[in-house]
């Protein structure tokens, strides 16, 4: 699979989350319509980057909104191959808050064994790496 397909499935896949999720729906115009003005296509990681900043910021006043996004990934994490692993991996979890912090905790206590473990990866060694994403 080329660069270009791989993006394209992602593509695919925010804009799935998009519809279902009125956070990734507007973090997604945001940006598209950012980068279209330039003539680029949407960051696709920077859409979810932009949707955990949301998830950090509602976690303590809209727990279920938060919950239902964490679960949609988390089913996602464990229905998709490589190209949507690594996206959900390194877009969102990777910009999640870290458990040591308390909306970091709230947001593991909220998430899916998939994201969990991500979460807990990423807190340990900072990053995602491929090997992860088992």
């Amino acid at each position: 699979m080329t660069d270009n397909d791989n993006y394209a499935k992602q593509l695919e896949f925010i804009e799935e989350m998009a519809r279902r999720f009125r956070p990734i729906h507007d973090a997604f115009l945001d940006r598209k319509q950012e980068f279209e003005e330039d003539a680029l296509d949407p960051p696709v990681h920077t859409i979810l980057a932009d949707t955990a900043s949301w998830i950090d910021r509602n976690v303590e006043t809209d727990p279920a909104g938060v919950s239902e996004i964490l679960s949609a990934f988390d089913y996602a994490y464990s229905r998709n191959d490589l190209t949507i692993r690594a996206l959900i991996g390194m877009g969102l979890v990777e910009s999640l808050p870290r458990t040591w912090s308390e909306r970091g905790q709230k947001v593991w206590e909220l998430a899916g064994q998939n994201i969990k473990k991500l979460i807990d990866v990423c807190s340990k060694n900072g990053v995602v790496f491929e090997k992860d994403l088992d």
